[in-house]
């Protein structure tokens, strides 16, 4: 049985190691998510690699054990930064996210001088420490998917696809817990658990190629959609009309949720439709309605002894400093330049 589970965990691991080589070699058409699920395999080989590595060499040097586990602290963040940049549209990897990836540094730091000691007290505290570390990511990327399916915003292949990778390090994970803390003999069900779920990715990969290709230097937010062109068409000329005709855009609580239920459509798809048909974000678009609206009323003689204040509201900002950044960005001029322009 031992020797089955050798086996698993070697293919496991080889099979992950090639999977993070083929996202990282992808040249100019490799997308932020593909580097961040190589780091997430690539931390996860080190991980199960570890305990591969201890089955063949007994006296393997401590070095290479805090090494695994180093990988171990490394799994969280490279999930969770995965995860935002699925359901995220605009998500981009920021220098103060490094911050993500401090405990993994430092245990790297000290792997040569750490013993490995797992009959010491402080063992068990460092390992119980990684565990519950891991624990708070996987559920803070479980809220990242619960928001995303609330806003309802992001493709539901790609929703689908960030929860079952989530799932699927949560139950390797369960399975060192249960090891960990309640003793149970299933130690080795991590590590073949890892071969399985390698397995899926890459199946599930393979008839869903979009998810790793981008075919533009343009990240593409909705490569799973199942919207056709008529579709994208059709949602287009309905959301343009709603805009000319309801003005929805002067509610200051407009959100995409709201908009989408006006028409009768889901948020992902309307998204799309601004992202794609119109080269604008959500925010961008309903500002330039709104934009437009405090031209009209700042060039108007009757509006002159009125406050921009009253106009920034009248128009559907709900903040005057929100409705400077928009104007000034839009126009190139602040509203008070514009109005003596006008004047």
């Amino acid at each position: 049985m031992r020797e089955l589970w050798l086996i698993l965990s070697s293919i496991g691991v080889l099979h992950g190691l090639f999977f993070a080589v083929y996202l990282l070699s992808r040249g100019r058409e490799d997308r932020l998510s593909n580097k961040l699920l190589a780091g997430l395999l690539l931390a996860l080989t080190l991980r199960i690699g570890k305990s591969v590595l201890l089955y063949f060499f007994r006296n393997l040097n401590d070095f290479y054990i805090n090494i695994g586990l180093t990988g171990f602290l490394a799994i969280g963040p490279f999930l969770l930064l995965y995860v935002q940049s699925l359901l995220q549209p605009d998500f981009q990897f920021r220098r103060r996210q490094l911050w993500h990836f401090l405990p993994a540094a430092v245990l790297a730091l000290v792997s040569w001088r750490l013993p490995y000691a797992p009959a010491a007290e402080w063992w068990d505290w460092l390992y119980a420490g990684i565990l519950l570390q891991l624990g708070a990511y996987l559920g803070a990327s479980l809220r990242q998917w619960r928001r995303a399916a609330a806003e309802d915003r992001i493709s539901p292949f790609r929703r689908r696809w960030s929860l079952w990778v989530t799932a699927g390090i949560g139950a390797v994970w369960l399975v060192y817990v249960l090891t960990f803390f309640f003793h149970l003999p299933i130690y080795y069900i991590g590590a073949v658990s890892y071969t399985f779920i390698i397995y899926l990715m890459a199946l599930i990969g393979m008839h869903n190629r979009r998810l790793f290709e981008q075919t533009s230097g343009k990240i593409e937010k909705y490569q799973s959609s199942t919207l056709s062109e008529e579709d994208k068409e059709r949602i287009t000329r309905q959301l343009l009309r709603l805009m000319e005709e309801d003005e929805p855009w002067k509610d200051p609580q407009l959100t995409l949720p709201k908009l989408a239920e006006q028409l009768d459509q889901p948020a992902w798809a309307i998204s799309q439709v601004v992202n794609e048909r119109l080269d604008l974000r959500f925010p961008e678009f309903v500002n330039r309605y709104r934009v437009e609206e405090a031209k009209r009323l700042l060039a108007a003689p009757a509006q002159a002894d009125t406050k921009i204040s009253h106009i920034a509201y009248e128009s559907g900002f709900n903040t005057l400093s929100a409705f400077n950044t928009a104007f000034k960005k839009q126009v190139g001029v602040t509203p008070s330049q514009f109005r003596k322009e006008k004047g």
